[in-house]
């Protein structure tokens, strides 16, 4: 296969059934939906932060309009249910900007992606943010984007009720 300057991860298990982390380059769109999917399968079972998980994530998402988008936007859901890993993804600066983005864009799955996409939001605001990052989402106007995004791109009424807590 060709291999490019991306880096994304899959994961493998070692003896004591840990999840270990292996860069995987690759341009084959296969590829990269196999690894949103292991990733988001991983996340079912348990909702860790690996170091590079949430890099490869952000990666996956770019420029993405197909079904991996949903496997992404669900492993992030799953990951900020649980408290240890929350407060990781809490930390993360663009997780919400990005999440709003995706939810104004049009993809495959487009109100499942949302829906899981409010969950990360709700989740993630209702933990204890740093000020800096409150600051940085208000001066970048991510709240108001929001608004716009609940109001006008959601047509789940559940989907909106999520949002708005």
């Amino acid at each position: 296969p060709k291999y490019s300057r991306n880096t994304y991860i899959s994961n493998s298990f070692n003896s004591t059934i840990q999840p270990s982390i292996v860069t995987v380059q690759s341009d084959n769109e296969e590829g990269k939906a196999l690894v949103a999917a292991t990733i988001h399968n991983l996340m079912l079972k348990r909702a860790t932060i690996i170091p590079g998980t949430l890099i490869c994530l952000f990666n996956l998402l770019k420029n993405c309009r197909t079904l991996r988008v949903l496997h992404c936007v669900k492993a992030f859901a799953y990951l900020s249910l649980h408290t240890k890993s929350k407060v990781v993804i809490a930390k993360e600066m663009k997780l919400i900007p990005e999440i709003a983005a995706i939810m104004r864009i049009g993809c495959v799955e487009a109100d499942r992606v949302q829906h899981y996409g409010a969950i990360v939001i709700c989740n993630v605001l209702a933990t204890q943010l740093d000020k800096t990052i409150l600051e940085d989402l208000v001066n970048k106007d991510a709240i108001v984007d929001l608004k716009v995004v609940t109001l006008l791109r959601i047509n789940s009424i559940v989907t909106k009720e999520i949002l708005g807590k």
